[in-house]
């Protein structure tokens, strides 16, 4: 919608999959950053951990920077406005704040909010997570996302409310970075792309019955939607944050292991499948060659 809106979206984008058919308008080269910065913090995207606020200040982040800085200019050229998308940056946030402001970029966090059971019943189709690890990653990144934004403008919206009515989300967007986000001239285009029919998952968040810090967190971020900044909204998500951190060192070793084995087994089930699918290629191109050179009168 950005893009269409007149944003420019990065040059080398991660393609369409069966999870996104129609693109993840994300950056490869920042993705592939994002991770080895979340490998040099001993984490990984599917790490629900929080990452160590040493590390969000150490010499080894920093050293990332002139990087990031040149991967900007080769995805993004001069543009007057971009659109730097990855769920990472939920959680790296203070990295890429400080690369922007070297740049003298200004940030325009908008935060998208999904409901957390169709982000994990996502994660369990794509990579065979259960349900209750997925919601737990989806707290991780939610949470620090509120928090490293939460004293600079933002926009917080939904994936329900971009679908409804995106012209309220774009005048929103607008309203509170004071910039132009006149769609009329692309509005046939925008309602055409933004389809229920690309929604996935939508019955299992209508069923589902979420734990309690998940639904505390999804309900606070639903007011900060509505720009509503009351202190005891954030004070709700920060003490959910706290105890989640808490929470680290009885299951953070359990869960993070088990994610491991079960990515694990998916891509070797994958790669099971593609080998299978070759062989009966082969054997099909044999059995074409054996009976064309019985047809031909060949020994």
């Amino acid at each position: 919608m950005l893009a269409l809106l007149g944003a420019e979206l990065p040059r080398t984008l991660i393609g369409a999959g069966a999870g996104n058919p129609l693109g993840h308008w994300e950056s490869q080269p920042i993705c592939d950053l994002n991770d080895r910065i979340l490998k040099a913090a001993g984490s990984t995207w599917y790490d629900w951990r929080a990452i160590d606020e040493s590390f969000l200040s150490s010499s080894e982040l920093t050293a990332f920077e002139p990087e990031a800085r040149a991967i900007l200019s080769e995805e993004f050229g001069d543009a007057r406005t971009i659109v730097l998308k990855d769920p990472r940056i939920c959680r790296l946030y203070p990295f890429w704040r400080q690369v922007l402001d070297s740049l003298d970029i200004q940030p325009m966090p908008i935060l998208p909010l999904r409901h957390p059971a169709e982000v994990a019943a996502s994660l369990e189709a794509r990579d065979g997570m259960h349900p209750a690890l997925g919601q737990i990653i989806w707290l991780r990144h939610v949470l620090d996302a509120e928090r490293f934004t939460r004293h600079s403008p933002r926009v917080v919206t939904t994936f329900d409310s971009l679908l409804g009515a995106w012209e309220g989300v774009a005048h929103r967007i607008a309203e509170c970075f004071e910039v132009s986000m006149d769609g009329s001239a692309t509005a046939d285009s925008i309602g055409s792309f933004l389809s229920a029919d690309q929604r996935h998952h939508s019955e299992s968040a209508a069923t589902s019955v979420l734990p309690e810090w998940v639904d505390a967190s999804y309900q606070g971020l639903l007011a900060l939607e509505k720009g509503v900044e009351k202190a005891d909204i954030l004070g709700t998500l920060t003490d959910i944050e706290a105890k989640l951190r808490a929470s680290e060192g009885c299951f953070a070793p359990i869960t993070t292991a088990a994610i491991a084995v079960g990515l694990q087994a998916r891509r070797i089930a994958a790669r099971l499948q593609e080998a299978e699918a070759e062989l009966a290629r082969l054997r099909t191109e044999s059995g074409g060659l054996s009976t064309s050179h019985s047809t031909s009168g060949s020994p």
